[in-house]
C-alpha cells in the first residue's frame, strides 16, 4: 500500500450462495438480490458497449412477491410453458427462493436456463453465476463468460459490468485491462455508478502496481477523467515526496 492512499471500495455482491442471485464478478460482501437493481434498457450492440440513448429503469426482475394464489401461479406456470422468459425467470425465482411453491433448485435452474436461452439477460446473469462457481452444474468458467457477453450485448448493466471484471481480473479469460476500461467508461459515460466505482478500482490498481506493472501516468489520466481531486492530490505528493516514483517537483505541482 502506498503512503496516504486507502484501499478503493470494493463492489458489493448480489450472489452469495447456490442460486442466490446474478453474477458480479470480483469477491464482494454479500448483498440479497431483492434490493431494487438498475438495469439499463437499450438497443443491441457489436461492440459490447450499447450506443449511446436514452437511458431508462427498469422493474426488478428479482423483487418479486412472495405470496401467490392458485390461480395466478397457474397462470404464470402456463406462460412459462408457452416459451414466456420471464415468466420462465420469475418461476426460476420461486423454486429458488420458496415463494408460494416448495423450494427445488433443480427445476430452478432449469427455468432459468430455458430463460436465458430465450433471451432474457437476468436468466443469462443467473445461469453465470451457477457456472461460476460451480452451483446446479459443473463450474465452467468459459460458460460463464458466454453468458455474461449475451447479457452484455443485450446492453444489461451487470453483465457488462461482470464482463468488465473478468477482462480486469484475467478470470477465465486473458486479462485485458484496456478492453476492461472500455467497458467500464462505457458504463460511465452512460450515468452508472457501477462504472465510476470499477474505474476508480482500476486507476488504483495502476496506483500500486496491483497484479499489472505500475502506471502512475495512467492511473493520474484516469482520475483527471473521473475529476477525482483527492487522489490527484495524493499523487502529486507522490511527486512532491519521490514517494514511489521518480520525484519530479514540476509534475507534483502541475498536478496540484
Amino acid at each position: 500500500m502506498l503512503p496516504g492512499v486507502r484501499a478503493q471500495p470494493a463492489s458489493t455482491d448480489p450472489a452469495s450462495n447456490a442460486l442466490k442471485g446474478p453474477d458480479i464478478s470480483s469477491p464482494k460482501p454479500s448483498m440479497s438480490t431483492n434490493n431494487h437493481i438498475k438495469v439499463l434498457e437499450t438497443g443491441s450492440n457489436t461492440n459490447l458497449l450499447s450506443p449511446s440513448g436514452t437511458v431508462k429503469e427498469k422493474a426488478n426482475p428479482w423483487d418479486i412477491s412472495k405470496a401467490i394464489s392458485p390461480d395466478e401461479l397457474r397462470a404464470l406456470e402456463k406462460r412459462a410453458t408457452s416459451g414466456d422468459a420471464h415468466a420462465e425467470f420469475e418461476l426460476g425465482i420461486r423454486y429458488k427462493e420458496g415463494y408460494g411453491v416448495g423450494a427445488d433448485s433443480e427445476k430452478a435452474l432449469e427455468l432459468f436456463k430455458k430463460a436465458a436461452d430465450g433471451g432474457y439477460a437476468p436468466a443469462q446473469l443467473e445461469m453465470a453465476h451457477c457456472y461460476r462457481f460451480g452451483y446446479g452444474v459443473e463450474k465452467d468458467l468459459a460458460k460463464r463468460l458466454e453468458y455474461l457477453r449475451r447479457a452484455a450485448e443485450q446492453g444489461d448493466k451487470m453483465g457488462l459490468q461482470s464482463l468488465g471484471d473478468a477482462y480486469e481480473n484475467g478470470e477465465g479469460i486473458p486479462r485485458d485491462l484496456e478492453k476492461a476500461e472500455e467497458i467500464f467508461w462505457g458504463l460511465y459515460h452512460r450515468g452508472d455508478g457501477w462504472g465510476q466505482m470499477d474505474l476508480s478500482s482500476l486507476a488504483f490498481k495502476y496506483l500500486q502496481g496491483d497484479g499489472t506493472p505500475t502506471n502512475v501516468e495512467k492511473a493520474v489520466e484516469i482520475y483527471i477523467k473521473l475529476g477525482n481531486a483527492s487522489m490527484i492530490g495524493v499523487i502529486a505528493g507522490m511527486y512532491h515526496d519521490g514517494t514511489g516514483v521518480v520525484k519530479d517537483l514540476k509534475k507534483g505541482v502541475e498536478l496540484y
